[in-house]
């Protein structure tokens, strides 16, 4: 059984070995995902594998195929959507770490990364 699915062969835990390999960019836009060699890989049974691919054609993460489900690919407003979302959480992060600092921390530009999202600046990098 693989670590990756920590010995259970729950579809959650599943759902979430197959999410960090969309995050650590395992799997890219066009990628046929098999449910049968996901399944053997993990050392789980299809059945796992199966509802965590559902939920993520769901979530939209991925699209049908001939053949099984293959990753969806990204068009410019998703990124925009993407990108939007993770400004606005990053400068949620900050806010809160900025109300939690312990007094004696300089949280003046935690401060100002909260005033700047409550604002809608976006910042470029």
């Amino acid at each position: 059984m693989s670590s990756d699915a920590a010995g259970t062969g729950s579809a959650r835990s599943t759902y979430d070995v197959l999410w960090a390999r969309f995050l650590d960019g395992t799997y890219t836009a066009g990628d046929r995902l098999p449910e049968a060699s996901i399944a053997e890989e993990l050392g789980v049974s299809r059945t796992p594998v199966r509802e965590a691919l559902s939920r993520m054609l769901a979530e939209g993460l991925l699209t049908p195929a001939a053949r099984g489900v293959v990753v969806a690919g990204l068009d410019h407003d998703a990124k925009r959507r993407l990108f939007d979302l993770r400004r606005n959480l990053e400068g949620f992060a900050a806010e809160l770490t900025a109300a939690r600092a312990p007094r004696w921390t300089d949280r003046s530009c935690l401060v100002r990364a909260a005033e700047r999202r409550s604002n809608g600046v976006r910042e470029s990098h």
